[in-house]
């Protein structure tokens, strides 16, 4: 089937400024933060958690707020949203926007994940106006959609379900049979900068975005444990003559300390050789097999 795309700019001007349809707000926060570790929703960014930031913006922007989880009992403090749980369980952002859609009391609704901590309530409000005779309004970047920021209308559910029940679960597969109003990046830029669409997915992309005083608090110990590491790693590779020099020495020190098993009676024959210039010993001893074998640390 034709995919009926066009560009946000194509549209008359007259129909940019018209008033915005009703639309629902929906908050994907079904995930299983496998690499996280942690709910993300209540990661804190900043002064506040992502979730609160998520709904300030909501709030002033949709008629109706769903989250969408599969833990709803985390999320029975919001009182002004309802909280959904996923029709098809296991099938991802995907089952999350058909869950929404399903239980969305508006014919649009805006979806987008709990962790994406620089939503543009401007920008949002944007695409809000494009709503018209589009089943779909994605924001387009040169590397593809950004279909986890985008609007989507209740005739998207028969081929949202076909791909769930085909277990395809690829977003933008069923953008074909939609008619699709794409927002170019010449649109993007004059409203927000494209990080946007930024999510927060992992550890390591949570304290890029975190304050730098977030990283040595109580809550992110192992910031502070990671920097001292990294620093003493590169000094040791800024001076490696002094990494050989030690090496060297713990050597000498394991050739002629006396094991624990040369006093219980076993010995066993050792032959100390001399490395040659620009060769290197091919056994390094480790903090276990010194203590195994009674070698002191130096």
């Amino acid at each position: 089937m034709i995919c009926h795309s066009q560009k946000a700019q194509d549209k008359e001007p007259d129909s940019l400024n018209s008033p915005a349809t009703d639309i629902t707000g929906i908050i994907l926060s079904g995930g299983r933060n496998t690499r996280m570790g942690v709910n993300k929703a209540f990661l804190e960014i900043g002064s506040s958690r992502m979730m609160d930031q998520t709904l300030d913006i909501f709030r002033r922007l949709f008629s109706e707020i769903l989250i969408v989880t599969n833990d709803p009992l985390s999320y029975l403090e919001f009182d002004d949203a309802a909280v959904v749980t996923d029709i098809y369980k296991g099938k991802g952002p995907l089952g999350g926007i058909y869950t929404g859609l399903f239980y969305a009391k508006n014919p649009l609704a805006f979806a987008c994940p709990c962790d994406m901590p620089c939503l543009n309530e401007d920008f949002i409000a944007y695409m809000m106006k494009q709503a018209g005779k589009h089943d779909v309004i994605v924001p387009e970047l040169p590397e593809g959609y950004q279909p986890l920021h985008a609007i989507y209308s209740k005739n998207c559910l028969p081929s949202i379900k076909r791909l769930l029940l085909m277990d395809k679960l690829k977003i933008t597969g069923f953008y074909r049979d939609m008619r699709v109003l794409t927002v170019g990046e010449e649109q993007i830029r004059p409203l927000t900068p494209t990080d946007v669409f930024f999510s927060i997915s992992t550890r390591r992309r949570m304290w890029k975005r975190s304050p730098r005083k977030d990283l040595t608090s109580d809550r992110f110990p192992t910031g502070r444990v990671l920097r001292r590491l990294s620093r003493f790693i590169l000094s040791y590779f800024h001076r490696p003559g002094r990494l050989i020099e030690e090496f060297m020495e713990e050597m000498d020190v394991a050739m002629t300390t006396v094991s624990p098993m040369d006093k219980a009676g076993f010995s066993f024959p050792r032959q100390r050789t001399t490395p040659s210039p620009g060769s290197f010993p091919i056994w390094m001893p480790t903090p276990l097999s010194r203590r195994r074998a009674g070698i002191p640390t130096i």
